[in-house]
């Protein structure tokens, strides 16, 4: 699967004021480019697969908690309660366990961990590696049609500050040698500085991303 772009194509080149399509391959590297660096600064993405996907975790040195990357539903939790990676102990969502924080629906944010039921749960979390299994079709902060604006103003900010730089022709960065500009892009940069070039994110985007950082988060 593709990952997919939080703004579209033509509402970059709104942005930018181009009306042709010469460079538009340009443009949606740089898109998918700054999607891409979004997700990797925040440790989470803004849409979801829609494919099931099992996932592992390890409790939180307790029995009852465990941190889990963001999804908004489960269609399985089992865990291995002998440690011998067979994950055959089902638990019921509502009975054995449920989903934290309570009032992220209301919020319009994701699940971020998964706590034992105490007044009726069956099962404790085992506490050795991976003894959790997760599966579910919605992992992700949300569905790509809930992509908070922030997030989408912010892909706009990052994707015009790395298109610019190509489609001005300037030849100051740092390290870049030569720049050919057409139907195809070509840019050709010394290799040592590519090695130690940084993608800096400009002004106004990190307090726009400030709100949606997991710290520890994980890599998608």
């Amino acid at each position: 699967m593709t990952a997919p772009l939080y703004v579209t194509l033509d509402e970059l080149k709104d942005r930018l004021h181009i009306t042709d399509t010469s460079q538009d391959f340009a443009l949606e590297r740089a898109l998918d480019s700054a999607c891409r660096w979004i997700e990797n600064a925040l440790g989470r993405k803004f849409y979801t697969s829609g494919l099931s996907e099992v996932r592992y975790y390890t409790a939180d040195t307790c029995d009852w908690q465990v941190k889990i990357d963001d999804l908004l539903g489960i269609t399985e939790l089992a865990t291995d309660g002998a440690d011998n990676n067979t994950y055959t102990t089902i638990w019921t969502l509502g009975q054995d366990y449920f989903l934290e924080p309570r009032n992220a629906v209301v919020k319009g944010q994701p699940f971020t961990s998964v706590r034992r039921f105490w007044p009726t749960g069956r099962f404790s979390f085992p506490v050795w590696d991976h003894a959790v299994r997760v599966t579910s079709s919605s992992y992700g902060y949300c569905v790509l049609e809930n992509c908070p604006p922030e997030i989408r103003e912010a892909s706009l900010l990052m994707a015009e500050s790395m298109a610019q730089s190509v489609l001005l022709g300037s030849l100051s960065q740092s390290g870049v040698t030569s720049y050919k500009i057409g139907t195809e892009l070509s840019v050709t940069m010394d290799a040592s500085a590519a090695a130690n070039t940084r993608v800096v994110a400009p002004p106004g985007v990190n307090s726009l991303l400030d709100h949606f950082r997991r710290f520890g988060g994980y890599v998608y």
